[in-house]
């Protein structure tokens, strides 16, 4: 049974392990990588839920939520929701990062997790369409984004830009 779940102070330690756990992938961003569970507790933990209420940002950036997508009593993938964009992240990151565990990748987890993810999404992000970025050589990505109705938009040489209109999702 597959869920989504915002990170919250009851699963602190699963999120944690997770998290910690997680070496930054495919352009995917995890400054908690091997950081010490106290300071993720103390610190973090705080940090992250004041950043998705839009409390004490750092300059340059917006609201964003961490989405944990749980099977069963496991996590097995990270979802990050950036409710608005700014310049930077129209032509960068754009709303949706995530990332699913090495243990559980290519089993279909990217693309029912977006799924999940999305329907929760929509409601947050302020804009009428979804950006998404992602290396072009990440196959895998691009093709759960498309599953999940999003098309190409344009590509450097680096980076493919898919867009999704919040009225497609299902």
């Amino acid at each position: 049974m597959l869920k989504i779940k915002p990170l919250n102070k009851d699963e602190l330690d699963e999120a944690y392990q997770f998290l910690s756990e997680l070496e930054p992938q495919d352009g995917f961003k995890n400054h908690i990588y091997q950081m010490p569970y106290e300071q993720f507790k103390n610190e973090e933990f705080d940090r992250l839920i004041k950043e998705s209420k839009g409390i004490d940002l750092v300059e340059g950036r917006v609201p964003q939520t961490y989405f944990f997508l749980w099977d069963h009593h496991k996590i097995v993938g990270i979802f990050k929701v950036r409710h608005y964009l700014n310049e930077a992240l129209k032509t960068g990151d754009g709303h949706i990062g995530y990332a699913i565990g090495a243990k559980h990748r290519r089993q279909g987890y990217a693309t029912k997790g977006l799924k999940l993810l999305l329907r929760i999404a929509k409601d947050i992000i302020k804009e009428d369409e979804i950006y998404f970025c992602v290396f072009k050589y990440n196959k895998a990505s691009i093709k759960a984004q498309i599953k999940n109705g999003a098309t190409l938009h344009h590509t450097d040489d680096i980076d493919a830009f898919l867009r999704l209109k919040k009225s497609d999702i299902k």
